[in-house]
């Protein structure tokens, strides 16, 4: 006979196991995902990124800081993979053991599924009341636990009732023994990668690079301040989450920086859509050449950065309709400003924006130029002032420490 025909084919009575198994190693991902963010916050890196810093509501980091996230020296998400391991291990070990064994498994399972589910309840109500801030990475573990516990009661697997009974077989205690050593072999991954963190860490700061210069013109972009001092050429667009909160940064740098290195600051587009920027592969931003478009009008008319704020303010909302919204709350004149979006004249200043920031090395956004000298990312206001007045005014900054400061990781 062959080994195909001897292949027990998947029903539903084991297709739900494999679904389980799965939402293990899901969580096991996150989890990991999260223990390094929370290696990341111990080596200095402040800094949310990719989904974790999509939404000004959303941050990992703040999550990773809380004194909710760790036990001890010891994080949380380092529990966590233990625990999705050691989940793991029972449902594995339920297609081997002899058939007594198996409810008790399930049972055992269940139960700390219940645990699971009301320490997520738990955490994600002092998230969102507590801290303030929703962690995407946390929400995801949120939804394995109880999507966990669901499809154990949904098998009949969740009986309180059963407990003392339970205690008294050998799955309660089978489980706690993976458990301590999941436990183990997750505290000793963690020390080992927080160490290798540590060492990359140590060597980019070494090998940190220094800006690049471009010869980057004003031209006609809108410029705001005093164009006769230092200038702070941005390039941006209205649908990045990460311009958004760059222009905030830049906002608080330049409010303060009459106190010492004053300085203005003008906008250039590069939006991060193929619709009007050949530059990009694909359109993930969909309606930032339409925003684009409206505040280059705006600035027909004089409005450009009372258009530039309310855009960013309504990130989400850019739809035709909204962009004439936009101009009639700024009184702009509503034929001309029509006319305009759809004038080569706008085409081609939105357009000669596009090509110099392709000129100058620009692929994604934020970024910006002082004097010449080009930095990329969402850079905070003491960064921001540090650069205008290294680059513009040619005051270095003190000089920081060497390295990152190492804190001793938990002890295998």
């Amino acid at each position: 006979m062959s080994n195909d025909s001897q292949m027990k084919p998947i029903t539903l009575g084991n297709a739900w196991m494999i679904v389980l198994s799965m939402i293990q190693m899901i969580g096991l991902y996150l989890s990991d995902q999260l223990t390094m963010e929370h290696i990341g916050l111990k080596l200095g890196d402040k800094t949310d990124s990719g989904l974790c810093g999509a939404s000004e509501l959303f941050s990992c980091k703040a999550a990773a800081a809380s004194s909710y996230s760790q036990i001890g020296s010891l994080p949380i998400a380092v529990i966590g993979e233990a625990y999705y391991l050691c989940a793991l291990l029972m449902i594995i070990l339920v297609r081997v053991l002899p058939i007594r064994f198996k409810s008790d498994i399930w049972l055992t399972l269940g139960l700390t599924s219940i645990l699971g589910a009301l320490y997520a309840l738990f955490l994600g109500t002092v998230s969102l009341f507590d801290l303030g801030f929703l962690c995407p990475l946390c929400m995801g573990l949120y939804a394995v636990n109880f999507g966990t516990l669901a499809l154990l009661w949904w098998q009949n697997s969740v009986k309180i009732k059963s407990i003392p009974q339970l205690l008294k077989t050998p799955s309660p205690w089978l489980m706690l023994v993976l458990m301590i050593l999941s436990l183990v072999g997750a505290q000793s991954l963690y020390a080992t990668r927080f160490e290798s963190e540590y060492k990359i860490a140590k060597h980019r700061l070494k090998q940190k690079e220094k800006p690049t210069f471009k010869e980057v013109e004003v031209g006609l972009s809108p410029i705001k301040g005093d164009s006769s001092a230092a200038v702070v050429i941005e390039f941006s667009d209205f649908q990045c989450p990460y311009c958004r909160r760059f222009t905030q940064y830049l906002k608080k740098a330049f409010d303060q920086s009459h106190v010492d290195y004053p300085f203005s600051v003008a906008f250039k587009h590069f939006p991060l859509s193929s619709q009007c920027n050949p530059h990009i592969k694909r359109d993930m931003h969909p309606r930032a050449c339409y925003a684009a478009m409206a505040s280059i009008c705006a600035q027909e008319q004089g409005q450009f950065w009372a258009m530039h704020d309310i855009l960013f303010e309504h990130q989400h909302e850019l739809a035709d309709q909204d962009l004439k919204n936009y101009a009639q709350t700024l009184n702009l004149n509503i034929p001309n400003f029509i006319e305009c979006l759809s004038s080569e004249k706008a085409k081609k200043r939105l357009n000669d924006d596009i090509k110099l920031g392709a000129e100058v090395g620009i692929r994604g956004t934020p970024a910006f130029f002082v004097n010449g000298w080009g930095f990329k990312g969402a850079k905070k206001p003491q960064a921001i002032r540090e650069a205008v007045a290294e680059y513009a005014y040619g005051i270095k900054p003190q000089p920081k420490e060497s390295e990152p400061k190492k804190p001793a990781p938990p002890k295998n």
